[in-house]
């Protein structure tokens, strides 16, 4: 048995702006490696760098940094750009899950598959503190049998209406849960993958409280995996970004 695991990524968004924005988008960083930067050379012993049970914990976590920036205001019904050179079309506040406070949907999304089950959890970044007065909304699910963006979807804190990100700023934690090492291969979208995360996407919508077991039965039923496999193994990119 193996004891690395191959993980497929890309970025994703809307197709019309897709092409433009898929170069932007670095490869994911290893959180250990991001960390090591911030590390006191001088402290060799009493230091979580050294702590086994953190370490455990990021093992095979990477971080995912924003390929854009946005500074913008909420002034309902209105969003409003506080910086020229940024852009607020990527940017909306949703419905509030929270009351006195808005949840908002940033547009930065990766999307995952991986040809055996594993899950993955989605965290919010801690290492450096953040710029947008709220936090990352966590999430976990398997992306062997669920086909679906990792959104960029934020919560403010009460009383906050700004949301700022600069271009490279680390908003969200992904930790594949496997003891294999992680090995990340990216690809591009295209048509037939497009319409298999619309599948997942507008079935969840229109049906909000099915359970991941039974989405995930719903994915195997339909045989939508070996359409993904297939339509990423024939769009692999090997380019460095």
């Amino acid at each position: 048995m193996s004891d690395t695991l191959i993980v497929y990524w890309s970025t994703w968004q809307h197709k019309d702006i897709y092409d433009q924005r898929y170069g932007s988008s670095k490869n994911p960083e290893k959180l250990l490696s991001y960390a090591d930067k911030f590390r006191n050379d001088k402290n060799l012993t009493d230091t979580w760098y050294k702590c086994r049970a953190y370490m455990e914990f990021a093992k095979n976590t990477f971080v995912l940094r924003s390929p854009f920036g946005v500074d913008a205001k909420i002034d309902s019904p209105y969003i409003r750009s506080l910086n020229k050179d940024y852009e607020v079309e990527q940017f909306d506040a949703k419905n509030p899950s929270m009351s006195n406070s808005y949840t908002v949907n940033f547009s930065t999304n990766w999307i995952f598959w991986c040809e055996e089950d594993l899950t993955i959890t989605t965290m919010n970044p801690y290492i450096e503190p953040s710029r947008f007065n709220g936090f990352y909304v966590p999430g976990s699910f398997n992306i062997n049998k669920w086909f679906r963006p990792v959104e960029g979807a934020f919560q403010l804190y009460p009383g906050e209406d700004t949301f700022t990100v600069n271009p490279g700023d680390p908003i969200i934690y992904i930790k594949f849960n496997t003891d294999k090492k992680v090995i990340l291969k990216r690809f591009k979208m295209n048509d037939a993958l497009n319409e298999s995360v619309y599948k997942c996407t507008t079935y969840k919508v229109g049906n909000p409280w099915r359970s991941l077991p039974f989405l995930y039965n719903l994915f195997t039923k339909n045989k939508w995996g070996g359409i993904i496999r297939k339509n990423i193994l024939e769009s692999l990119d090997e380019n460095e970004y």
